[in-house]
């Protein structure tokens, strides 16, 4: 399985990583990911440049993770409404179906 992995190399905090992606797809993701963390750890910088490098790392970890939690809360919400005008609407349907 090692030898189907893509070598995915990637600066972060102006560091070189090496990745492994299973596939393009993934290997997207990670390049956009690594855009995203540069970006805001960029951003810090900017504020806090006398900030030790992995205490900024720690901030961007934070807000990306604060990120992904409401865009799940949100995503449930809607997977939860969804599902509900899906149930009223199969109610509806059904007293049609039965005039």
């Amino acid at each position: 399985m090692k030898d189907n992995l893509i070598a995915v190399n990637l600066r972060i905090a102006d560091r070189p990583y090496v990745m492994r992606a299973r596939n393009a797809e993934e290997e997207h993701y990670m390049r956009l990911a690594a855009d995203k963390i540069n970006q805001l750890y960029k951003e810090l910088y900017q504020i806090h440049a006398n900030i030790a490098s992995q205490d900024k790392l720690a901030y961007v970890a934070l807000r990306l993770t604060v990120a992904f939690l409401k865009a799940d809360e949100a995503k449930t919400g809607i997977e939860g409404s969804v599902k509900q005008i899906s149930e009223d609407l199969r109610t509806y349907l059904d007293k049609i179906e039965n005039r």
